[in-house]
């Protein structure tokens, strides 16, 4: 199964010029069978006079993926439960279930 990820937009308060937000976006793809998820995270907000913050223009995508990885927002958001989902959606694509019911007259 290959994944592709992005993160395709973050959300900010213009006061702190701080992310509160991130939307990202994946898609599950094996042989001809692809499933697609998005959505959003938010982001605890971080002081701008905190240690450790980092300043908006100076973000990069691989600090962005560290946040959403990280146990501060584990709860709302994980790679596994997300590519596991998209992974049985793709299953099922591939391997549909064998139907339990049909209609017809026997005519």
């Amino acid at each position: 199964m290959d994944y592709s990820w992005s993160i395709e937009t973050l959300k900010r308060d213009l006061t702190g010029n701080v992310v509160i937000n991130v939307r990202w976006d994946c898609t599950a793809t094996y042989n001809s069978a692809s499933s697609h998820g998005d959505g959003g995270v938010d982001i605890p907000y971080l002081d701008p006079t905190a240690s450790g913050f980092i300043p908006y223009d100076d973000l990069t995508q691989s600090e962005v993926w560290g946040w959403l990885n990280s146990d501060a927002v584990s709860g709302s958001f994980t790679t596994a439960s997300i590519q596991t989902s998209l992974s049985s959606s793709v299953n099922l694509k591939l391997n549909p279930p064998a139907p339990t019911t049909a209609e017809g007259l026997p005519w």
